[in-house]
């Protein structure tokens, strides 16, 4: 494995107190192939009074026989070296290129020399590089912070390294990968957390793997998130019950599908995307009146159907024929006759469920909820299906007179007239789902 250095300049750099600074002992443990020296204004006028980095790593590389082969990156006009702003850009820059001319090799980023705002800088790039950019960080020899004693402006090349204890055998290996590589992985679950409140569990996937602190039980429950919030029941079941919280509110049925359903329609409006919700309306205002007539009414509209496959879906046709079969079916075609002058044998859509519960229903409150999805439906999903148009609030409650607010009410109270043994706490399912992936993260 070969590795490329780039390396800030240092006070301690080359050599301080009889022992390597950070560039030579990085070198002298990885050998590198290529040394790129950074060199503030200071730095450099060192560098040219005396050339110690240089001859340094040249006396290192002869006692190694290693070649080194070092670039230095001037620059002359750098005086403020203690601002962070100073050198994430240009050593962003740096690394890129270095990135490009050297792409199957390691990248070595000395943490340990120059300035804190150099380090920072350094430390942060190793953590947005996902490994390719490796920190190394190099331990004083009496393992604190020891101030340079020697004056930097009165070096001797030659009885400085003659003097370098790191030269004998059995030197100590100061080098270690800093403990800040895993600065990204803290980011990135940062980041998935803020994917879940916004209930993008896609990009949560998407990042979790890229990660290796992640366990097996968060991986599968991000995707359960991701199979869920494409009403993917079945992927969602093989995965839920490898867990032993309760994760999925309603397990059975077509109550289970309404339910997920309308969660669905929820999270499209938490995410303010307005145009899915409405044109999301229709199938699921036509299955809650569905279940409300057949739990509710004892009415069963489909037995007076007559079921069509077309391009492997299933059409339903509400007839004539099929409803004057039987006393009850009669009553219904009256009801339909009445209100449509007469009624046509045609699609099962809610038009026909509003007019059948406006007619057999005694609860008001029934009514005057599925009247309202109704008018939903026909003065504002039908203009958001067939139209390019923009869709906010304001243009749902202008278009019908409601709030999106209303309208989640009104579905959500169908259900439960339905099925009235669900419980009001399967709103917060989701939120509940997310707070357990986190738990895990």
């Amino acid at each position: 494995m070969s590795y490329i250095l780039f390396s800030p300049v240092g006070t301690t750099d080359p050599i301080t107190d009889n022992h390597d600074g950070a560039v030579l002992h990085i070198c002298r443990k990885y050998k590198p192939k290529k040394v790129y020296l950074y060199l503030s204004k200071e730095m450099l006028e060192l560098h040219q009074k005396d050339n110690r980095y240089c001859d340094a790593l040249e006396r290192l590389g002869k006692l190694l026989s290693h070649s080194f082969d070092v670039e230095c990156i001037a620059r002359p006009e750098l005086t403020e070296v203690q601002v962070f702003d100073n050198f994430y850009m240009d050593f962003e820059s740096l690394i890129n290129g270095i990135k490009k001319e050297y792409p199957e090799d390691n990248i070595l980023l000395n943490v340990s020399s120059g300035t804190p705002a150099m380090k920072s800088a350094l430390q942060l790039l190793a953590a947005l590089s996902d490994g390719i950019c490796i920190p190394i960080q190099v331990s004083t020899p009496n393992k604190k912070s020891n101030p340079r004693r020697d004056d930097i402006h009165q070096y001797d090349n030659e009885i400085y390294w003659e003097l370098n204890e790191d030269n004998l055998d059995g030197y100590e290996d100061r080098c270690s990968i800093s403990s800040t590589l895993n600065l990204m992985e803290r980011i990135k679950k940062e980041i998935i957390k803020r994917h879940i409140d916004a209930y993008d569990y896609h990009a949560a996937c998407t990042v979790a793997e890229s990660m290796n602190s992640i366990g097996d039980k968060a991986r599968t429950l991000l995707q359960l998130a991701r199979n869920r919030i494409l009403l993917k029941q079945r992927e969602v079941d093989k995965l839920r019950i490898l867990f032993d919280e309760l994760i999925i509110p309603v397990f059975n049925g077509e109550a289970r599908k309404i339910v997920e359903y309308l969660l669905w329609l929820d999270i499209k409006l938490k995410r303010q995307e307005y145009a899915d919700f409405i044109r999301g309306i229709t199938p699921i205002v036509v299955n809650i009146m569905d279940l409300y007539l057949e739990k509710q009414m004892n009415i069963r509209i489909k037995d007076y159907c007559v079921r069509k496959s077309s391009r492997g879906n299933d059409v339903y046709y509400l007839t004539r024929n099929e409803l004057s079969k039987t006393e009850k079916g009669n009553r219904i075609l009256a009801a339909l006759d009445e209100h449509f002058h007469p009624y046509y044998d045609t699609f099962y859509t809610a038009a026909q469920q509003t007019v059948i519960i406006n007619a057999f229903s005694k609860d008001r409150d029934v009514i005057d909820r599925v009247n309202l999805l109704r008018l939903v439906e026909e003065s504002v999903r039908n203009i958001a299906a067939h139209e390019i148009i923009y869709v906010d609030e304001e243009f749902i409650q202008k278009q019908s007179s409601y709030s999106t607010k209303q309208i989640m009410d009104a579905l959500w109270y169908l259900l439960t007239k339905s099925v009235p043994s669900i419980p009001c706490s399967i709103w917060n399912s989701y939120d509940n789902m997310n707070q357990l992936i986190k738990s895990y993260l």
